[in-house]
Protein backbone atom coordinates (compact mmCIF):
# COMPACT_ATOMS: atom_id res chain seq x y z
CA UNK A 1 0.00 0.00 0.00
CA UNK A 2 2.73 2.65 1.14
CA UNK A 3 6.42 1.92 -0.16
CA UNK A 4 9.31 3.32 1.99
CA UNK A 5 8.98 7.22 0.18
CA UNK A 6 5.59 7.45 -0.23
CA UNK A 7 3.45 10.29 1.05
CA UNK A 8 2.55 7.70 3.97
CA UNK A 9 1.55 10.50 6.83
CA UNK A 10 2.02 7.58 9.78
CA UNK A 11 5.60 7.17 8.45
CA UNK A 12 7.81 8.02 11.70
CA UNK A 13 11.22 6.94 9.83
CA UNK A 14 10.17 9.77 7.33
CA UNK A 15 9.02 12.44 9.74
CA UNK A 16 12.84 12.22 11.71
CA UNK A 17 15.06 11.46 9.82
CA UNK A 18 16.66 14.42 7.46
CA UNK A 19 18.71 13.62 4.23
CA UNK A 20 21.38 12.63 5.96
CA UNK A 21 19.79 9.62 8.02
CA UNK A 22 20.32 11.99 11.66
CA UNK A 23 16.83 12.29 13.80
CA UNK A 24 15.51 15.30 14.04
CA UNK A 25 15.89 15.56 18.26
CA UNK A 26 19.53 14.51 17.34
CA UNK A 27 20.10 17.23 15.21
CA UNK A 28 18.35 19.71 17.81
CA UNK A 29 20.42 18.51 20.79
CA UNK A 30 23.62 18.29 18.58
CA UNK A 31 23.13 22.33 17.41
CA UNK A 32 21.96 22.94 21.05
CA UNK A 33 25.10 21.81 22.31
CA UNK A 34 27.23 23.25 19.70
CA UNK A 35 25.39 26.83 20.49
CA UNK A 36 25.95 26.05 24.25
CA UNK A 37 29.50 25.18 23.90
CA UNK A 38 30.03 28.27 21.80
CA UNK A 39 28.53 30.50 24.04
CA UNK A 40 31.11 29.74 27.04
CA UNK A 41 34.20 30.18 24.67
CA UNK A 42 33.12 33.46 22.88
CA UNK A 43 31.57 35.07 26.60
CA UNK A 44 33.39 38.35 26.79
CA UNK A 45 33.50 37.65 30.77
CA UNK A 46 33.81 35.41 33.36
CA UNK A 47 30.40 34.69 35.47
CA UNK A 48 32.14 36.06 38.87
CA UNK A 49 32.54 39.42 36.59
CA UNK A 50 29.13 39.32 34.91
CA UNK A 51 27.35 38.76 38.62
CA UNK A 52 29.34 41.86 39.23
CA UNK A 53 28.31 44.00 36.53
CA UNK A 54 24.36 43.10 36.89
CA UNK A 55 24.76 43.89 40.63
CA UNK A 56 26.56 47.32 39.60
CA UNK A 57 23.38 47.91 37.16
CA UNK A 58 21.16 46.85 39.87
CA UNK A 59 22.39 49.60 42.19
CA UNK A 60 22.30 51.95 39.81
CA UNK A 61 18.93 51.54 38.37
CA UNK A 62 17.99 51.89 42.29
CA UNK A 63 19.67 54.94 42.85
CA UNK A 64 17.84 56.37 39.39
CA UNK A 65 14.75 54.80 41.00
CA UNK A 66 15.02 56.23 44.26
CA UNK A 67 15.82 59.76 43.10
CA UNK A 68 12.49 59.60 40.58
CA UNK A 69 10.98 59.02 43.83
CA UNK A 70 12.25 61.78 45.59
CA UNK A 71 11.60 64.12 43.17
CA UNK A 72 8.30 62.86 42.64
CA UNK A 73 7.62 63.38 46.77
CA UNK A 74 9.13 67.08 46.56
CA UNK A 75 6.81 67.87 43.37
CA UNK A 76 3.78 66.49 45.33
CA UNK A 77 4.29 68.14 48.28
CA UNK A 78 4.96 71.30 46.72
CA UNK A 79 1.59 70.92 45.07
CA UNK A 80 0.07 69.94 48.27
CA UNK A 81 1.20 73.29 50.16
CA UNK A 82 0.16 75.40 46.82
CA UNK A 83 -3.45 73.71 47.19
CA UNK A 84 -3.58 74.24 50.71
CA UNK A 85 -2.46 77.96 50.52
CA UNK A 86 -5.37 78.65 47.66
CA UNK A 87 -8.11 77.25 49.99
CA UNK A 88 -6.64 79.43 52.61
CA UNK A 89 -6.71 82.00 50.25
CA UNK A 90 -10.38 81.17 49.30
CA UNK A 91 -11.60 81.13 52.50
CA UNK A 92 -10.17 84.09 53.49
CA UNK A 93 -12.21 85.66 50.33
CA UNK A 94 -15.30 83.69 51.80
CA UNK A 95 -14.74 85.57 55.32
CA UNK A 96 -14.46 88.79 54.18
CA UNK A 97 -17.08 88.56 51.95
CA UNK A 98 -19.80 87.36 54.33
CA UNK A 99 -18.20 90.38 56.18
CA UNK A 100 -18.99 92.95 54.29
CA UNK A 101 -22.38 90.56 53.42
CA UNK A 102 -23.41 91.32 57.20
CA UNK A 103 -22.17 94.74 57.66
CA UNK A 104 -24.52 95.49 54.43
CA UNK A 105 -27.51 93.88 55.92
CA UNK A 106 -27.49 95.74 59.16
CA UNK A 107 -26.90 99.04 57.41
CA UNK A 108 -29.97 97.99 55.41
CA UNK A 109 -31.73 97.16 58.90
CA UNK A 110 -30.70 100.37 60.26
CA UNK A 111 -31.76 102.66 57.42
CA UNK A 112 -35.37 100.22 57.59
CA UNK A 113 -35.92 100.88 61.45
CA UNK A 114 -34.90 104.97 60.91
CA UNK A 115 -37.12 105.58 57.85
CA UNK A 116 -39.93 104.34 60.50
Amino acid sequence: MYDKYSENPYNTDQMYHDHNGMSTPVAFLVGAAMGFVGALLLAPQSGRATREQIRRKSTHLNNIANGRMEQAKGATQEFSERAREKVNQTIDRADEAESQGRDAARRIVNNNKEEQ
